[in-house]
Protein backbone atom coordinates (compact mmCIF):
# COMPACT_ATOMS: atom_id res chain seq x y z
CA UNK A 1 0.00 0.00 0.00
CA UNK A 2 1.46 3.29 -1.44
CA UNK A 3 1.41 5.63 1.67
CA UNK A 4 0.56 9.06 0.60
CA UNK A 5 2.40 12.21 0.88
CA UNK A 6 2.55 14.04 4.30
CA UNK A 7 3.66 17.05 3.37
CA UNK A 8 0.64 18.40 0.82
CA UNK A 9 -2.07 20.71 1.78
CA UNK A 10 -5.11 21.56 0.34
CA UNK A 11 -5.44 25.34 -1.00
CA UNK A 12 -8.84 26.91 -0.03
CA UNK A 13 -9.21 29.10 -2.84
CA UNK A 14 -8.35 26.70 -5.86
CA UNK A 15 -8.70 23.20 -4.16
CA UNK A 16 -5.74 21.76 -5.20
CA UNK A 17 -3.23 19.53 -2.92
CA UNK A 18 0.22 21.23 -3.35
CA UNK A 19 3.67 21.20 -1.60
CA UNK A 20 3.97 23.30 1.89
CA UNK A 21 6.70 24.94 -0.08
CA UNK A 22 3.73 26.27 -2.66
CA UNK A 23 2.19 28.15 0.41
CA UNK A 24 3.54 31.48 1.83
CA UNK A 25 4.54 31.30 5.99
CA UNK A 26 2.38 33.60 7.91
CA UNK A 27 3.60 34.73 11.40
CA UNK A 28 1.47 32.72 13.57
CA UNK A 29 2.58 32.56 16.90
CA UNK A 30 0.03 29.52 17.87
CA UNK A 31 0.73 27.45 14.68
CA UNK A 32 0.39 24.16 16.09
CA UNK A 33 2.13 22.41 13.35
CA UNK A 34 3.50 22.75 9.72
CA UNK A 35 0.70 23.06 8.29
CA UNK A 36 -1.10 26.35 10.20
CA UNK A 37 2.11 27.87 10.19
CA UNK A 38 1.21 28.38 6.14
CA UNK A 39 -1.02 30.36 4.75
CA UNK A 40 -4.64 28.92 3.33
CA UNK A 41 -4.46 29.85 -0.22
CA UNK A 42 -1.50 29.12 -2.13
CA UNK A 43 1.28 30.72 -3.66
CA UNK A 44 -0.69 31.30 -7.25
CA UNK A 45 -3.86 31.95 -5.32
CA UNK A 46 -2.43 34.59 -3.44
CA UNK A 47 -0.32 36.70 -5.99
CA UNK A 48 -3.80 36.23 -8.38
CA UNK A 49 -5.85 37.88 -4.98
CA UNK A 50 -3.20 40.72 -4.77
CA UNK A 51 -3.22 41.69 -8.27
CA UNK A 52 -6.59 42.18 -8.53
CA UNK A 53 -7.22 44.15 -5.32
CA UNK A 54 -4.60 46.44 -7.61
CA UNK A 55 -5.29 46.64 -10.73
CA UNK A 56 -8.83 44.75 -10.77
CA UNK A 57 -12.20 46.22 -11.22
CA UNK A 58 -12.90 47.21 -7.58
CA UNK A 59 -9.27 48.38 -7.01
CA UNK A 60 -10.49 51.93 -7.08
CA UNK A 61 -12.76 51.54 -4.55
CA UNK A 62 -10.75 48.90 -2.47
CA UNK A 63 -7.97 52.28 -2.50
CA UNK A 64 -10.59 54.56 -1.42
CA UNK A 65 -11.77 52.24 1.52
CA UNK A 66 -8.53 52.10 2.57
CA UNK A 67 -7.74 55.26 2.70
CA UNK A 68 -10.87 56.39 4.44
CA UNK A 69 -10.41 53.51 6.92
CA UNK A 70 -6.78 54.54 7.79
CA UNK A 71 -7.63 58.69 7.86
CA UNK A 72 -10.15 57.80 10.44
CA UNK A 73 -7.82 55.54 12.72
CA UNK A 74 -5.26 57.94 12.54
CA UNK A 75 -7.68 61.13 13.90
CA UNK A 76 -8.78 58.76 16.59
CA UNK A 77 -5.24 58.20 18.15
CA UNK A 78 -4.84 62.33 17.52
CA UNK A 79 -7.80 63.06 19.33
CA UNK A 80 -7.11 60.27 21.76
CA UNK A 81 -3.36 62.31 22.35
CA UNK A 82 -4.65 65.80 22.62
CA UNK A 83 -7.16 64.13 25.08
CA UNK A 84 -4.47 62.83 27.31
CA UNK A 85 -2.75 66.59 27.11
CA UNK A 86 -5.57 68.81 28.22
CA UNK A 87 -7.37 68.58 25.02
CA UNK A 88 -8.02 71.23 21.84
CA UNK A 89 -6.80 73.96 23.94
CA UNK A 90 -3.31 76.06 23.70
CA UNK A 91 -1.66 76.42 26.89
CA UNK A 92 -0.48 79.92 26.03
CA UNK A 93 -2.75 81.95 24.57
CA UNK A 94 -5.73 79.82 24.71
CA UNK A 95 -6.98 78.97 21.22
CA UNK A 96 -9.03 76.21 20.50
CA UNK A 97 -9.56 75.57 16.86
CA UNK A 98 -8.59 71.87 16.83
CA UNK A 99 -6.89 72.29 13.37
CA UNK A 100 -4.65 74.65 14.73
CA UNK A 101 -3.29 72.19 17.26
CA UNK A 102 -0.21 70.59 17.65
CA UNK A 103 1.74 69.05 20.17
CA UNK A 104 5.21 70.35 21.53
CA UNK A 105 8.13 69.12 23.47
CA UNK A 106 8.17 70.83 26.39
CA UNK A 107 12.29 70.21 26.61
CA UNK A 108 12.75 70.63 23.08
CA UNK A 109 14.02 67.30 22.15
CA UNK A 110 11.12 66.80 19.85
CA UNK A 111 13.77 65.72 16.92
CA UNK A 112 15.39 63.51 19.21
CA UNK A 113 12.49 61.54 20.72
CA UNK A 114 11.38 60.75 16.97
CA UNK A 115 14.87 59.55 16.33
CA UNK A 116 14.92 57.59 19.06
CA UNK A 117 11.83 56.15 18.83
CA UNK A 118 10.84 55.61 15.23
CA UNK A 119 14.41 55.90 13.80
CA UNK A 120 14.12 59.05 11.74
CA UNK A 121 13.75 62.92 12.93
CA UNK A 122 10.88 63.62 10.55
CA UNK A 123 8.69 61.03 11.42
CA UNK A 124 5.71 63.22 13.26
CA UNK A 125 1.93 63.25 12.86
CA UNK A 126 0.40 59.91 13.44
CA UNK A 127 4.23 58.18 13.97
CA UNK A 128 4.26 60.23 17.15
CA UNK A 129 0.53 60.02 17.92
CA UNK A 130 0.80 56.10 17.70
CA UNK A 131 4.41 56.04 19.68
CA UNK A 132 3.07 58.51 22.41
CA UNK A 133 0.25 55.58 23.26
CA UNK A 134 2.20 52.92 23.25
CA UNK A 135 4.58 54.81 25.45
CA UNK A 136 1.46 55.42 28.03
CA UNK A 137 1.72 59.39 26.92
CA UNK A 138 4.87 60.57 28.93
CA UNK A 139 5.09 63.74 30.46
CA UNK A 140 7.06 66.45 28.61
CA UNK A 141 4.28 67.46 26.14
CA UNK A 142 2.17 70.33 25.69
CA UNK A 143 -0.97 71.38 23.32
CA UNK A 144 0.34 74.87 21.42
CA UNK A 145 -1.60 76.46 18.70
CA UNK A 146 0.35 76.79 15.65
CA UNK A 147 1.43 80.53 16.37
CA UNK A 148 2.68 79.99 19.95
CA UNK A 149 4.55 76.69 18.76
CA UNK A 150 6.78 78.96 15.67
CA UNK A 151 6.77 81.92 18.01
CA UNK A 152 8.70 79.95 20.69
CA UNK A 153 10.79 78.15 17.89
CA UNK A 154 12.00 81.44 16.79
CA UNK A 155 12.40 83.53 19.92
CA UNK A 156 14.92 81.16 21.66
CA UNK A 157 12.34 78.36 22.74
CA UNK A 158 9.90 80.69 24.54
CA UNK A 159 6.81 82.42 23.07
CA UNK A 160 6.39 86.01 22.50
CA UNK A 161 2.89 86.05 24.70
CA UNK A 162 5.48 85.25 27.68
CA UNK A 163 7.75 87.93 27.22
CA UNK A 164 8.17 91.62 26.67
CA UNK A 165 8.36 93.09 23.50
CA UNK A 166 9.69 96.66 23.11
CA UNK A 167 9.87 97.10 26.89
CA UNK A 168 5.92 96.79 27.14
CA UNK A 169 4.26 93.56 28.44
CA UNK A 170 2.21 91.47 26.14
CA UNK A 171 -0.95 90.31 27.13
CA UNK A 172 -2.10 86.77 26.63
CA UNK A 173 -4.07 86.26 23.52
CA UNK A 174 -7.98 86.01 24.18
CA UNK A 175 -9.50 83.05 23.17
CA UNK A 176 -12.27 83.81 20.28
CA UNK A 177 -13.51 79.99 20.36
CA UNK A 178 -15.14 77.48 23.38
CA UNK A 179 -12.43 74.72 23.19
CA UNK A 180 -14.51 71.73 22.01
CA UNK A 181 -15.41 69.11 24.24
CA UNK A 182 -13.48 65.50 24.00
CA UNK A 183 -15.89 63.29 22.01
CA UNK A 184 -17.29 60.31 23.92
CA UNK A 185 -15.95 58.10 21.27
CA UNK A 186 -12.79 60.05 21.58
CA UNK A 187 -12.63 58.90 25.41
CA UNK A 188 -14.02 55.63 24.94
CA UNK A 189 -11.19 54.89 21.75
CA UNK A 190 -8.21 55.94 24.39
CA UNK A 191 -9.80 53.88 26.95
CA UNK A 192 -10.30 50.93 25.15
CA UNK A 193 -7.37 50.59 23.45
CA UNK A 194 -4.98 47.49 23.82
CA UNK A 195 -1.21 46.95 22.88
CA UNK A 196 -0.18 43.72 22.39
CA UNK A 197 3.13 42.22 20.88
CA UNK A 198 3.50 43.88 17.81
CA UNK A 199 0.50 46.47 16.78
CA UNK A 200 -2.29 48.04 18.23
CA UNK A 201 -5.66 47.17 17.78
CA UNK A 202 -8.63 48.84 19.13
CA UNK A 203 -11.57 47.04 21.63
CA UNK A 204 -15.12 47.96 23.19
CA UNK A 205 -15.60 48.22 26.70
Amino acid sequence: MEIPNQDLKKCSKCGEEKSLKEFYKQHAFNARNKFTAVMAECKVCVRKRSYARKHGEKSKEIKKKGNAYSKAQNLKFRDAAFAAYGGYKCVCCGETEPLFMTLDHINNDGADFRRNAMGRRTAAGHHTYRRLFKNGYPEGIQVLCMNCNHGKRMNNETCPHQVRCNDQDVELSDSKRTAPKITKEALSFLHGLVLTKDTVTRTYL
